[in-house]
């Protein structure tokens, strides 16, 4: 394929992520929740996991809408092959509860969508979360206790475990 040819399905998850990022950036909780299947999953690296639609939608209003404003998501590189995508991002917002002196959260990351019918049917994402929390003014000792958490999820999987064992 030539650099000219678009590829449907790479259209298919750019449009998705694009729409995430637009509905973000708009603090429309209705329209993120929009873009996955009814029985979904978010798993989201500070909130936790949500399953199904109207919990993906709670998840934005409940939590990233009221901890933040001013959002803006933008995605790199996305490779998809027609059911599992992949994109860097870059994440921003401006925090309710300023601990950062004025300056903004930003999180720096890779997220990971499978796709079914043109909508998602679970994302999750791997992110610099220690740099995170520093950006958003945590105190230290909050941010190892979670790192030391994110680390303990990480290596909760099988997978994971196999590579830990001798």
């Amino acid at each position: 394929m030539s650099g000219s040819e678009a590829d449907p399905a790479t259209d298919v998850f750019t449009n998705l992520i694009e729409s995430l990022a637009r509905a973000i950036a708009s603090a429309d909780a209705e329209a993120f929740a929009a873009q996955f299947a009814p029985n979904s999953s978010y798993d989201d690296n500070f909130y936790g996991r949500f399953t199904g639609r109207a919990e993906i939608e709670r998840m934005v209003r409940d939590h990233f809408l009221k901890d933040g404003e001013a959002f803006r998501w933008t995605f790199e590189t996305p490779v998809f092959d027609g059911r599992v995508g992949f994109a860097a991002y870059h994440f921003s917002f401006s925090p309710r509860r300023d601990k950062t002196g004025g300056a903004r959260v930003l999180m720096i990351g890779t997220a990971r969508l499978i796709v079914e019918n043109r909508l998602i049917v679970a994302y999750d994402d791997w992110l610099d979360s220690v740099g995170a929390l520093v950006s958003a003014g945590v105190p230290a000792e909050r941010v190892v206790r979670s790192a030391v958490r994110h680390y303990a999820r990480m290596i909760g999987s099988e997978s994971v475990r196999e590579h830990l064992t001798r």
